[in-house]
């Protein structure tokens, strides 16, 4: 099945960048640096795509207005890590990827879009350092929609 292939080697490059992206705007923000310059950084870089352009600012507002549900995501990314699988493949970014998505979702953001995963990353650092960031579901307005394991 062809649509089989590409969605086991297309697919998981595009989970993984946005769940790379989340801690790198996160982490530009709590460094002070300027999320214009942040933006145009990535954007001109060898990681620029239209994904990037569209979900950078997102992350840097935390406004999580769904284009992609995070649900959807976690789930796309359990049906390609079982083809993979099936297949023989290790999908070791993808799987952590879908990690935080499912913590994402946990959090009550599975009807948000899929750059809420930024908030399993700041519930992570908020449990690494014992403060209170802007994890834990910040900005989940349909608390409690979407499952994940």
């Amino acid at each position: 099945m062809p649509w089989k292939r590409t969605a086991v080697t297309g697919t998981p490059a595009l989970r993984s960048l946005l769940a790379y992206a989340s801690p790198s705007s996160r982490n530009a923000q709590r460094q002070g640096l300027d999320l214009r310059t942040f933006r145009t950084v990535v954007d001109s870089g060898q990681l620029g795509s239209g994904i990037t352009r569209v979900k950078v600012p997102m992350l840097a507002a935390h406004d999580f207005t769904v284009q992609a549900a995070t649900s959807d995501g976690y789930a796309s990314t359990r049906l390609i890590a079982d083809a993979a699988r099936a297949a023989g493949i290790a999908t070791p970014l993808l799987d952590l990827s879908s990690e935080l998505y499912a913590e994402s979702v946990r959090l009550g953001n599975g009807r948000l879009d899929m750059s809420s995963v930024l908030t399993a990353i700041e519930a992570r650092t908020d449990r690494t350092t014992g403060t209170t960031g802007r994890g834990g579901g910040f900005g989940a307005v349909n608390e409690g929609e979407g499952t994940a394991p």
